[in-house]
Parts: structure tokens; sequence; C-alpha cells
């Protein structure tokens, strides 16, 4: 492929996702402005729900610690099971992982979608590097041919 038509063709896919997710994106903003909009209003109980539902399921499946458990063999290795346990708690608190995963939920409750992406690695803190990308900001492909 010549280079004009590389660039044809990202311009007709990118044009392609954008027709794709314009109606979406018009959607999850009259969405938001009833999230953030919960004050009593008269006739509009389904403001109020979005923004109670949301945050309920928030509650349930976001972990302020990580969930894991190690378990060898209690008898003899009981100091390196919570070593390991203390050194899980540790990563997690360094890595950000409870707002990271906090906002990835919310993305995929609100949105239908949450974008988590690995990004590198923090040779400071020895810990991989992850962005969240906001839905409405996301560019996809909607005929899937990434992979293609």
């Amino acid at each position: 492929m010549t280079e004009e038509e590389i660039l044809a063709q990202i311009t007709s896919e990118y044009q392609s996702s954008e027709n794709f997710t314009s109606q979406k994106r018009a959607l999850y903003e009259r969405r938001k402005k009833l999230y953030n909009n919960i004050e009593d209003q008269n006739n509009k109980v389904y403001s109020k729900l979005i923004f109670s539902v949301t945050e309920t399921l928030l509650a349930l499946y976001v972990k302020d610690k990580p969930s894991v458990q190690f378990i060898i063999n209690k008898d003899f290795f009981e100091d390196i099971e919570e070593n390991i346990g203390k050194v899980a708690e540790s990563d997690y608190e360094r890595m950000s992982m409870e707002e990271r995963k906090e906002r990835v939920e919310f993305y995929k409750f609100f949105y239908g979608v949450g974008i988590e992406v690995f990004d590198g690695f923090d040779q400071t803190k020895k810990t991989p590097e992850y962005l969240v990308i906001s839905p409405m900001l996301w560019v996809c492909d909607p005929n899937q041919t990434i992979n293609r």
C-alpha cells in the first residue's frame, strides 16, 4: 500500500468510528446530566435512579483491598503466607489499584465498557502502570478489522 492509500484507510476507518459512536456519545451525555442532577424534581424519578443504581453497583463490586488470599500449609508456612499477603496489599496500594478499579468499574456500569490499558513499568516503584481511558474519548473499530 502506498502512503496515500494508508492515510485514506485511516481517515475512512476514523470517520466510520465517529459515525458509529456519535449517537452513543449523545446518549451518554444526556445520561451524565441526569446522573449529576440528583435534586428533587417532580415527575423525574429516573434521575435519582441512575445515580442510586450506579453507586450501589460500585459499592458491591469495588474492593478497597486485594481479595486474594495465599494458603500454603498453615502448620509450617504461616509466616510466609502472612508476608505474601502483606506484599500483595502493599503492591495494591502503591499501584493505586482501588482508585483505578473504581474508575474502570464506574465506566463499565455507566457506559457499558471499561478500558484499562497496560502503559509501561515504573522502574522506581517496580510496579506496572495502567491507563484508564474514558469511553467518551474512545475511538472504537465498528468493523472490528484491527486483528484481521
